[in-house]
């Protein structure tokens, strides 16, 4: 999992995994520490402090990445990267989950109207980028140079269309 996570997700995916471990990684030794205290059974949790853009793990080694809220928190060259390594780490036949703001949402209260629109992109500074990207292009793009491509294989609109949950698979290119 890249990114850390608030609420009960974290433990949740620990229960769901048991007996293997759930492979954390964050950039923030407080968000893994917050993490890492969620859970009940340490033993399966690995806590890897690390940039998405540059991950020190084997190639293909993981089935399943879940990238939680990640690519809207990076400046566009960061994403490439971080999406760059995604692709690397995930086999041919492996999937990756990605929840993220929907692209450029408008039924959202918080997009609906410019006053919230330009409150939500002053918070959030390269969320404006990430709404001109297409995910799936991108996520491609960075596959592509690593011999492969991504399916999409589900995509669930939560909250008036405001955050999308997707599930891609990596095919081979």
């Amino acid at each position: 999992m890249l990114t850390s996570a608030y609420g009960t997700l974290i433990p949740d995916l620990v229960q769901h995994l048991s007996p293997r471990p759930l492979h954390l990684v964050d950039v923030a030794d407080i968000q893994l520490k917050k993490a890492f205290e969620k859970v009940g059974n340490k033993e399966r949790m690995l806590l890897l402090r690390m940039n998405a853009e540059q991950l020190a793990i084997q190639s293909n080694s993981i089935s399943t990445l879940l990238i939680f809220f990640l690519l809207h928190e990076l400046p566009e060259d960061a994403r490439r990267r971080a999406l760059s390594e995604a692709m690397r780490v995930v086999p041919v036949g492996g999937r990756v989950l990605c929840a993220e703001y929907n692209n450029k949402p408008t039924r959202s209260f918080l997009t609906r109207f410019n006053l919230s629109r330009k409150v939500l992109t002053k918070l959030e500074p390269f969320l404006e980028s990430f709404w001109q990207n297409d995910l799936i292009a991108l996520l491609n793009d960075a596959a592509a140079a690593h011999g492969k491509l991504v399916q999409l294989r589900s995509k669930t609109e939560v909250f008036s269309d405001f955050y999308q949950v997707c599930e891609f698979e990596v095919i081979e290119n």
